[in-house]
């Protein structure tokens, strides 16, 4: 029986570059050749990212217009008046509270006495709520 040692068998270190052997010289349309390869390759991995970023954006949006609706529904069963007072102490003007929510300064002046307001304006004035709420908690933005 033969005795093998460490040293007979070739690894990956025993192998060396032979000295005196150059590479092949590439031709120009070869080189042209692989630099389209490699420019198409690139342009797939940019549109596919492009694609990725584009489908992540849009499940975003849809995951927080889905959650402005909840948090506007369940804002909607606050009492209006407390609703617009919040409002108005977020600093947003009667004025700017009415174009927002499509009424008139005077509609707003009647809710905050008390007076009912249709689902919709409801509805309108409970959604400004619930973005302020949402730029608030998730967004970090306090005035």
């Amino acid at each position: 029986m033969r005795a093998t040692h460490s040293f007979d068998a070739p690894t990956g270190a025993s192998v060396r570059l032979c000295e005196g052997v150059e590479a092949p010289t590439r031709t120009i349309s070869e080189a042209i050749e692989g630099l389209g390869y490699l420019r198409n390759r690139t342009g797939i991995r940019a549109d596919d990212s492009l694609d990725l970023s584009c489908s992540a954006a849009q499940l975003h949006s849809e995951a927080l217009e889905k959650h402005l609706r909840s948090l506007a529904n369940r804002r909607a069963r606050e009492e209006l008046p407390a609703l617009l007072e919040e409002l108005s102490e977020l600093g947003f003007s009667w004025r700017d509270i009415a174009r927002t929510s499509q009424a008139s300064v005077p509609a707003l002046r009647k809710w905050r006495l008390g007076a009912p307001a249709t689902g919709e304006n409801r509805k309108r004035v409970a959604t400004m709520a619930a973005f302020c709420d949402i730029a608030r908690e998730e967004y970090l933005i306090s005035e």
